[in-house]
């Protein structure tokens, strides 16, 4: 009788750890037995996973790549791979996804261009094309800063202060992000045609996997 008593207990904190996790990954959660693995290649990676409470969290990262004048033309290709995948992440999230922006720090903007000029004063144009190994193109983004959306995040989050981050994508794109696969090579290739204005001002391609 003892036994049957001990066996119910035990399927049940079975069951009962078995729904914990199904709602935990419901809500986006998983289970973060470490840091995230950086990727390989160009870019400054940064782990932004947040641990909520053991063993669950929420994996995120972002990738910088290097900085270029948006006050001059550019034409640049920069190659990454191993970037850890997004297949844990609840899929019914909206921005489950790894995302892509031409990114600039809100510092440098105000110190050039003072507070109240927005990115819908200038007229630089960029596309940003994601390639994978096979050739095939992955995502396409296209967009004329007079008709971009910004959000702002943070960057280099291990440094204080905070620097402060504006991403821009274009409004009428509803596509701006891909899911990278296990172990896969990309090429991100960005032609940027500027705003001379905008000389002085540091871009960057900004990949961003968000918490939620």
């Amino acid at each position: 009788m003892k036994l049957v008593y001990i066996t119910k207990k035990i399927l049940l904190v079975v069951a009962l750890s078995f729904l914990l996790i199904v709602v935990m990954r419901l809500l986006g959660l998983s289970v973060m037995w470490g840091n995230l693995p950086p990727h390989q290649g160009d870019g400054i990676f940064e782990d932004r996973s947040m641990p909520l409470f053991w063993p669950f969290g929420v994996h995120a990262y972002n990738v910088r790549m290097p900085e270029f004048d948006m006050g001059d033309p550019t034409n640049a290709t920069y190659v990454v791979s191993n970037l850890p995948p997004t297949s844990n992440l609840n899929p019914l999230q909206i921005r489950g996804k790894l995302e892509v922006f031409l990114g600039f720090y809100k510092d440098n903007w105000t110190s050039i261009l003072g507070q109240k000029k927005t990115i819908q004063d200038f007229k630089g144009n960029f596309s940003i094309s994601v390639m994978d190994s096979n050739e095939n193109c992955v995502l396409q983004i296209e967009g004329t800063m007079s008709n971009c959306k910004v959000m702002e995040t943070r960057i280099d989050q291990q440094e204080f202060p905070f620097n402060q981050g504006r991403l821009l994508y274009p409004a009428d794109q509803k596509v701006i992000f891909f899911t990278p696969k296990k172990g896969e090579l990309y090429r991100l290739h960005i032609h940027y045609t500027p705003d001379p204005r905008l000389k002085g001002l540091k871009g960057f391609i900004f990949l961003y996997r968000s918490r939620f």
